[in-house]
């Protein structure tokens, strides 16, 4: 099994999850990014300033770790960042 077909599948089984716990109209709204990288690119920040809000700021639900393998729900990333005292944050 390839690394995208193990990426593959754990995306598909966040997406079930997901889908259980809330309606459908939620669960396609979401966005899982899937990496560091990814969510740096997405937040315009560098992957050592993910590196460091994953040590105090980005908590489950927000991050989920299925062995190396980082998800992240890109709206719960966002609003853990706007309700942490110590970042300045400014809506674009």
């Amino acid at each position: 099994m390839t690394g995208e077909e193990i990426v593959s599948l754990i995306r598909d089984a966040v997406d079930v999850a997901v889908a259980e716990k809330s309606s459908p109209v939620q669960a396609k709204d979401k966005k899982l990014l899937h990496g560091k990288k990814e969510l740096a690119r997405a937040l315009s920040v560098s992957v050592s300033t993910v590196s460091r809000w994953l040590e105090s700021t980005i908590k489950p639900p927000a991050v989920i770790r299925a062995g190396r393998v980082l998800l992240f729900d890109h709206d719960l990333v966002l609003e853990q960042l706007k309700n942490c005292d110590g970042l300045r944050w400014n809506d674009r």
